[in-house]
């Protein structure tokens, strides 16, 4: 290993994200016992006993620290031998592919007004069945971690934004804050200025796209035509000052709503009975069916599908509300209280996606962003229980990891493929 590879490994920013979300939930815990009020999605729930918060905090504190600080290093280093793809080779190809790929579900979604957030309406066409097997936000976000040194990588950044945009989705911009920061902290490059200057430049944006998403959110779950060029201009011409430090505020708490667990999990502790009776009763999905492939198993043996855990969450939280599709996270430690008898198949469950990605990390030579970028995954789906999402995920690297298959020995035929009516070197 070169020295600026081993310092590059040194400076790892996953302790200081870790420690990040490690504060978010301690400081919500501190609110929520302050207040007796629980927070962000299970507002206006009743906490039953405030004793369980400082236990229930250590809990989602020990999830963070065991898988991702203990586990997540010790998979990485299984030996995998490594395949004979060369991703330099196949960067142009790649680059373009998902980028046409990007822009074909741009115009999909924006046509049917389907895959928006919280929008009901949905397709049966074969169309929106591809586009479940071929998730470019999933393909992006790994394309992220192999290719972001890519000349090619900055168009399809500025797509994957607009996508997100068009739908009322605004997560993509905490995967680009992680792995930029990423890259300037192995790089020795991060300091506490350039630290202030991004979080500066967060806030002055942030509260006008925090508009543009709910704006959007909205214009979706009316069924109203999204002029997103008119949106933008709308949403800029008519924010005050006023207006922008009140979206500031919302827009912090939101985050320190949105990603802390502590709430989350004490409704799953509260409820666990309900829970159970719900899985007891084949009314909820096991965890080893949720995501793509229990979908596709379901629609093959013609079985309705089940409520997964996230969907039956959001039932408890707020039974009446149908004119949305929403599921809640059940974080990664609420299967431990709902069925505590699969604790042991869980966790293989679990550690073998993880591992599964890891392998095919090693198999195409990805470098340390690779890895973090895998990491944030886990950190953004796994701990959150959104088992759906990670499946997706891995699902996605076996598409990645053919298609690298496919265009290598594409590329490996036309070198060999006579030129100019010329032999290669070496054949005659």
């Amino acid at each position: 290993m070169s020295t600026a590879a081993a310092l590059a490994r040194k400076r790892s920013p996953r302790g200081i994200w870790l420690g990040l979300f490690v504060f978010i939930n301690i400081v919500c815990a501190i609110v929520i016992v302050s207040t007796h009020q629980l927070m962000g999605e299970t507002a206006g729930l009743f906490l039953v006993d405030a004793g369980v918060v400082f236990p229930i905090t250590l809990v989602v504190i020990a999830c963070y620290a065991i898988l991702l600080g203990v586990v997540y290093p010790l998979l990485c280093r299984i030996k995998v031998a490594p395949s004979a793809i060369n991703t330099d080779r196949t960067d142009r190809a790649v680059s373009i592919s998902l980028f046409s790929l990007q822009l074909a579900f741009i115009a999909f979604f924006t046509i049917t007004g389907t895959f928006g957030a919280g929008s009901t309406t949905r397709s049966e066409s074969v169309w929106s069945m591809f586009w479940v097997l071929i998730s470019v936000d999933s393909l992006f976000c790994i394309y992220y971690g192999f290719y972001r040194n890519s000349r090619l990588f900055w168009p399809n950044l500025a797509i994957a934004i607009i996508s997100n945009l068009l739908r009322g989705w605004s997560g993509i911009f905490i995967l680009i804050a992680f792995m930029e920061s990423a890259r300037m902290i192995r790089a020795g490059k991060f300091s506490f200025g350039k630290a202030l200057l991004m979080g500066l430049g967060g806030m002055l944006l942030y509260p006008a796209l925090y508009a543009v998403k709910l704006q959007v959110r909205l214009m979706s779950s009316t069924g109203a035509e999204i002029d997103f060029l008119a949106m933008l201009e709308q949403v800029f011409s008519t924010l005050r000052p006023s207006d922008y430090g009140d979206l500031l505020v919302m827009a912090i708490l939101q985050i320190f709503e949105r990603l802390h667990h502590v709430s989350n999990l004490i409704v799953v502790y509260q409820n666990a009975n309900v829970f159970s009776h719900y899985l007891e009763a084949g009314q909820m999905m096991p965890f080893w069916m949720e995501g793509i492939h229990g979908l596709a198993i379901y629609r093959i043996t013609g079985i309705t599908p089940l409520a997964d855990f996230g969907h039956v969450l959001a039932d408890v939280i707020e039974p009446m509300q149908t004119d949305v599709s929403w599921n809640a996270n059940p974080t990664f430690a609420g299967w431990f209280f709902v069925a505590p008898f699969w604790s042991l198949l869980y966790l293989t469950y679990v550690f073998g996606l993880m591992t599964f990605a890891i392998v095919i990390i090693k198999r195409l030579r990805g470098t340390i962003f690779a890895y973090d970028m895998l990491w944030f995954a886990c950190l953004s789906y796994l701990l959150a229980g959104w088992l759906a999402s990670f499946v997706l995920l891995v699902h996605s690297f076996i598409v990645f990891y053919l298609f690298h298959l496919f265009v290598n020995r594409f590329s490996s035929r036309r070198s060999l493929s006579p030129r100019s009516g010329q032999a290669p070197s070496g054949y005659s």
